[in-house]
């Protein structure tokens, strides 16, 4: 009997190839039911109120609040969503070029997870390019974003600052994830 472990040696050799080349955080992304993006595909998939809607857990059914087929269900809600309607009003791309952002608002109020707030902040502040790269840089490191993903259920905007600054390093980091297999 001849051959690899699966296929035989020269398509075991191509699998084990295209395997090698992955990252630590393709293969994190794989393991923790994630997938990567680079920044720019996350800076231009970042909502209004500073969700990443490709990102979101509704992504697979919402081309994300910018998109014609928006069906986020904050949106689709009898009372729809304040942050699309005032940025749409108001020709913003998104909350962080407000001058009232983050107001207390739907999305922002105290009854709402405080990860979209601190985005928008960190958005204002630093930039969507750079909130984009954060989270790209994490997202490979096997920190992900998403509905009960690692930025939820933090208690303070300065964990979700710290963790989207330190990543792997930072204190908040729900469970530290191994890079390699």
């Amino acid at each position: 009997m001849s051959g690899g472990l699966f296929f035989g040696s020269v398509i075991d050799a191509l699998i084990f190839r295209a395997f090698a080349v992955w990252t630590a955080g393709d293969l994190a992304a794989l393991l923790h039911g994630g997938y990567y993006m680079d920044s720019k595909d996350i800076a231009h998939n970042i909502g209004y109120c500073g969700l990443v809607c490709s990102l979101c857990h509704e992504a697979d059914v919402c081309g994300g609040c910018k998109s014609d087929s928006n069906c986020c269900g904050r949106h689709m809600s009898e009372e729809g969503c304040f942050q699309f309607d005032c940025c749409v009003n108001k020709g913003l791309n998104g909350c962080w070029e407000c001058t009232e952002s983050p107001c207390d608002r739907d999305m922002f109020s105290e009854h709402h997870d405080i990860r979209n707030r601190t985005f928008v902040k960190i958005a204002k502040m630093e930039g969507i390019e750079m909130l984009a790269e954060y989270v790209a840089k994490n997202q490979k490191n096997g920190i992900f974003y998403g509905w009960n993903r690692d930025y939820d259920h933090l208690e303070s905007e300065e964990a979700v600052i710290d963790l989207l600054h330190n990543g792997l390093n930072s204190p908040y980091v729900s469970v530290k994830r191994p890079l390699y297999l």
